[in-house]
């Protein structure tokens, strides 16, 4: 009977230590970002936002920042001061705020301050001295005067309706701190600011003097679990917001209190020492090693007792060291138990009785771990010897080898921190300077191995993410998963368990949501298939590496700030995780444990345009209007969540795009925005890391300059129609006059070129006057033909003449030279020296094909003075010599 109480005792000991009450408490003040930390108010909107009003103004939180808000010479109340001396929340979510014993209203969605004062002394035809208001659940606002009258509004939008009454109106009001404000214990009803019984029946008390004090029923035992630093009774409840955080307020700032039941338990250890290790034995007690006080102890997972191993082998119920530092503790199959020290080697511990074993010890170096192949095969991990194997741990002398003496070793694999087998067939190992990875087979009797050490390659991507590696475990479907220093936890899936040099890794670090610092990682066991216990620095992660989900284990998790060691998580029979700290373990289950039963809202909070201060967005706010000349923003959000806000990963995405992480970045620049409209979404997870339904969205609206509307782009098109219309008519137009001109020319040079032809008989003469007649339907003035006349007679009349000049020509037609220039320019498109040489050259045609005559001599009769210019300038006019001419010609 006596142990069946023990263990009745033990059991309700461990379900109070998994219950047990605790309490955290945030102060925000002036270092927070406040803007004063004499409190006079605390309320929480209708969108989430928390309100605290101070001596210095309002001020909105969204759980990362603060931003101050006070009447500017806009608002109708900016002839008062900024203390606000109360807050309430107004029946339609705006907040009254009393101002300088003055009532005022201020508007969560304009941000601005009405004097409501004035409307309502106006209403009533007197002036009056605000007491205090007392928020009713009807919808009325109803505000005491301090001479003992009352006034009621029907609502904020109708002041006009205000009545000043004698007596107190009969509605259904608010209660003023929402506390229970009978004496409680030993506590007097005036010295509680707040009291609440949580689902477990934890009663809790906040004293005005900053007492947090816990109770399991109304008659105690009352705990003190934390104290506030306030001045005596300065502190005053105001309000538990959507999650449960209470906040209250005193003249040191505002304070938010997390009252609840710890999630899991504390295992303590002699004077707070670190636990270096820990196992599960076969009979489910846990052994621990607690390495600064050199001991190693053995708890009894059903009470929670433990007892200390001494160096005699005997197991006591009080503190006894064992007398060295314990880095390693494993079990064989027949129930043995090797402890690895640093620095006195193995020691084996063989049950001899009850609660009694033999200690044999083995001073083979530094060890860090063991491992127990399915032949019974002992592997051992050291510190500066590399691995050692032991095939016959149970014999009365166990022979040991070293593996850094046989041929194929890697001589930097010298220091090993833990092993790993993947199918009896690869022992692996994490070493300071990469993965070692040895092939099992034959090892007892070949003098060389085949082995790998695994490193960062220089522009491999697919290599080790870092060489430093704290921890290696491999998976049931035969993944290996690294824990590396600083690149999170490296994942391979080994086409090939034979060729480690052809592992590809898949890195798993910050960027990727989990963390850079790995101590140590494990199976989650069988009620989470496929999900591993990471363990970092201050966190603990359950993570997927097939689908890239976790669940983060945060400040906001732990009450306590623990900083957790690289002893590898151990898994109790009823599926808890022992965890090492600094200063001892925990316990928890990570499978059922409730995260966050409240979905925090995610909701814009501020926009910065090209770089202006920013201006804030209410919660009702779904669009952003850019103006022609801005094209560049910046737009900050927030998950409104109190309690573990800096633990929020946050997604974003624009249109259509894919969902993009920014990690704990609250905020999103977009810049050089093209015209048009976008639409923004962002979401959020809890901050256990859970991606959750919160999505918000918002519009950008780019507003186009007039040269980028749909209009300017039409009037684009038409200014290049026309351009290239005029371009194509002005070319057509000088086409047409250079051919009417070459027409001209082509007429007269007929002309000149019959006029000179050898006489013939009459027919040809007939025949010859067409020219003329050519000439006579052209185009021109009299005044023109008269003068184009006279010129193809002068050339024809001086068409051999080689001395003949265009001033002899000007003067046989009696204008001046520079008139007859201009003139035969613009009608025929040549100056008259052209004309002449033109003449010369068609009469030199007619003579080389007509004629017998020498070009020699038809040279000199067409004015050419120089044989060799006439050939040139007959080729470079008509393409081919004169003699060539004549012989296509004659043909």
């Amino acid at each position: 009977m006596k142990h069946f109480i023990t263990i009745i005792i033990g059991l309700f000991s461990m379900l109070y230590a998994m219950c047990q009450a605790y309490c955290t408490v945030t102060t925000y003040d002036e270092d927070s970002g406040l803007s004063q930390r004499l409190v006079k108010g605390i309320v929480q909107d209708n969108a989430g936002y928390i309100w605290i009003g101070t001596w210095n103004g309002l001020n909105r939180f969204d759980g990362k920042e603060f931003v101050a808000l006070r009447p500017d010479y806009t608002d109708e109340a900016f002839r008062y001061s900024n203390r606000i001396s109360d807050l309430h929340l107004s029946p339609k979510g705006n907040l009254l705020c009393r101002i300088d014993d003055r009532i005022s209203l201020f508007d969560v969605n304009t941000f601005h301050f009405t004097d409501l004062h004035s409307q309502i002394e106006e209403a009533i035809g007197q002036e009056f001295v605000l007491s205090r208001n007392l928020p009713t659940r009807s919808g009325e606002i109803v505000l005491a005067t301090k001479d003992g009258k009352y006034i009621v509004i029907p609502d904020e939008d109708h002041v006009a309706g205000a009545k000043l009454v004698d007596q107190l109106p009969k509605l259904q009001y608010r209660p003023r701190t929402g506390r229970r404000i009978d004496a409680t214990g030993p506590y007097a009803a005036d010295d509680i600011a707040m009291s609440q019984m949580d689902s477990l029946g934890t009663l809790w008390i906040v004293t005005r003097d900053g007492a947090i004090v816990s109770s399991p029923g109304k008659d105690g035992p009352f705990t003190v679990r934390e104290r506030i630093d306030v001045v005596p009774g300065s502190l005053y409840y105001c309000t538990t917001d959507n999650s449960g955080n209470v906040w209250l307020r005193s003249s040191e700032g505002a304070h938010r209190v997390v009252l609840g039941q710890r999630p899991y338990s504390t295992v303590a250890t002699h004077d707070n020492t670190q636990v270096r290790e820990a196992m599960t034995d076969s009979s489910g007690r846990i052994w621990l090693s607690e390495s600064d006080a050199l001991a190693v102890a053995v708890m009894d997972t059903d009470t929670g007792s433990k007892k200390y191993l001494g160096s005699d082998g005997r197991l006591s119920d009080t503190f006894t060291p064992f007398g060295t530092g314990i880095y390693a503790i494993a079990e064989s199959r027949d129930g043995t138990i090797w402890l690895g020290s640093k620095p006195s080697g193995a020691f084996r511990l063989t049950p001899s009785g009850d609660n009694t074993y033999e200690i044999s010890e083995f001073k083979i170096g530094n060890v860090y771990d063991f491992l127990f192949d399915s032949k019974g095969g002992l592997w051992i991990a050291t510190m500066g010897g590399g691995v050692m194997y032991c095939p016959d741990p149970s014999a009365r002398t166990p022979r040991f080898k070293s593996l850094s003496d046989m041929r194929g070793y890697p001589a930097n694999a010298q220091r090993i921190r833990h092993l790993a087998v993947s199918g009896d067939t690869m022992l692996l190992g994490a070493t300071t300077a990469g993965l070692l990875a040895v092939d099992m087979r034959e090892i007892s009797s070949a003098d060389s191995l085949r082995a790998s050490l695994l490193v960062s390659r220089p522009g491999v991507a697919a290599s080790l993410g870092n060489i430093a590696v704290m921890d290696v475990t491999v998976a049931a479907d035969g993944s290996i998963l690294v824990a590396t220093e600083s690149d999170g936890v490296n994942v391979a899936t080994p086409a090939a368990i034979d060729r480690p040099d052809d592992w590809i890794f898949k890195h798993f670090n910050a960027s990727s949501g989990l963390t850079d610092v790995a101590h140590a990682v494990a199976d989650a066991g069988s009620s989470l298939p496929g999900w591993y216990v990471v363990t970092s620095e201050n966190r603990i992660f359950l993570f997927n590496p097939s689908t890239g989900r976790k669940t983060v284990f945060g400040r906001w998790f732990w009450d306590d700030r623990l900083r957790f060691t690289d002893a590898h998580p151990v898994m109790t029979a009823d599926g808890r995780w022992l965890l090492s700290h600094d200063n001892g373990a925990v316990m928890v289950r990570l499978d059922t444990t409730v995260h966050h039963s409240v979905v925090p809202p995610v909701l814009f909070t501020a926009v910065s345009v090209q770089g202006a201060p920013e201006r804030l967005l209410s919660a009702d706010v779904d669009s952003i209007v850019l103006a022609k000349h801005e094209r560049n923003l910046t737009v900050r959000f927030a998950a409104l969540d109190y309690s573990g806000s800096n633990d929020i990963d946050y997604f974003v995405k624009l249109g259509e795009d894919d969902w993009v992480s920014l990690g704990h970045q609250n905020s999103l620049t977009l810049l050089d925005l093209d015209p048009g409209e976008y639409t923004l979404a962002v979401r959020a997870s809890t901050p256990a890391g859970n991606i959750i339904d919160n999505t918000d969205t918002i519009t950008i609206i780019v507003t186009p300059t007039f040269w980028e509307t749909t209009t300017a782009k039409v009037l684009y098109v038409l200014a290049i129609l026309i351009m290239v219309g005029a371009c194509v008519g002005t070319v057509v137009y000088i086409r047409a006059i250079k051919r009417k001109q070459r027409e001209i020319l082509n007429a007269y040079l007929s002309v000149v070129k019959s006029t000179s032809r050898p006489a013939a008989d009459s027919d040809e003469h007939v025949r010859e006057s067409a020219p003329e007649r050519e000439v006579e339907k052209l185009p021109l003035s009299d005044e023109d033909k008269a003068l184009m006349e006279n010129v193809a007679a002068f050339v024809t009349e001086h068409i051999a003449d080689p001395s003949v000049t265009v001033d002899d020509m000007a003067s046989a037609v009696a204008i001046s030279r520079s008139s007859l220039n201009r003139k035969m320019k613009s009608i025929m498109g040549v100056s008259p020296a052209e004309f002449i040489r033109e003449s010369r050259l068609h009469k030199a045609e007619v003579m080389l094909a007509q004629t017998d005559r020498s070009i020699k001599e038809i040279a000199y009769d067409c004015g050419f003075a120089d044989i060799n210019y006439f050939g040139k300038a007959f080729k470079a006019s008509r393409g081919v010599t004169p003699g060539a001419y004549r012989k296509s010609e004659l043909k």
